[in-house]
C-alpha cells in the first residue's frame, strides 16, 4: 500500500541563456569560473538555471562579451554569441515520513512561587 502524501508542487517555463564562442567549426560554451563565494551565479531563477549551467540574458551577454574582450587582448578575435533556451519544469514533492513530536512545556510558576 503506497502511503505517500503528495506535497507541494510548482511548475512553470523561463528562458534562460548560454554564451558560446566559436572554436574549430563547434559552437564550445564559454567557460565560468565561479570564486570561492560560488559566484557567478544565476540572478534569474538561480537554482533551476544554475543547475542546468544556464544564465540570464544579461549575466550571458556579459560572459560573451568578456570573453571576446579576453581574447582580443592576446591580440585574437572571437566569434561569440547567446543561445537561448526554454526551461520547462516540473517540481513535486511527495511526504515519504513524518515525525510526530510530543512537545511539554511546563507553565510558568506563578509570582512569588518556586
Amino acid at each position: 500500500m503506497d502511503t505517500t502524501k503528495q506535497g507541494p508542487t510548482i511548475s512553470g517555463s523561463h528562458p534562460a541563456y548560454r554564451a558560446e564562442f566559436y572554436d574549430d567549426g563547434e559552437w564550445r560554451s564559454v567557460p565560468v569560473v565561479k570564486d570561492r563565494n560560488g559566484l557567478p551565479s544565476p540572478l534569474c531563477h538561480g537554482h533551476i538555471n544554475g543547475a542546468i549551467g544556464l544564465f540570464g540574458r544579461e549575466q550571458a551577454l556579459a560572459f560573451a562579451w568578456s570573453y571576446a574582450a579576453c581574447v582580443a587582448a592576446d591580440g585574437g578575435l572571437a566569434k561569440v554569441r547567446v543561445v537561448e533556451y526554454a526551461i520547462q519544469y516540473d517540481i513535486e514533492a511527495k511526504e515519504i515520513t513524518h515525525h510526530v513530536l510530543s512537545l511539554h512545556f511546563d507553565a510558568p510558576a506563578a509570582s512569588g512561587e518556586e
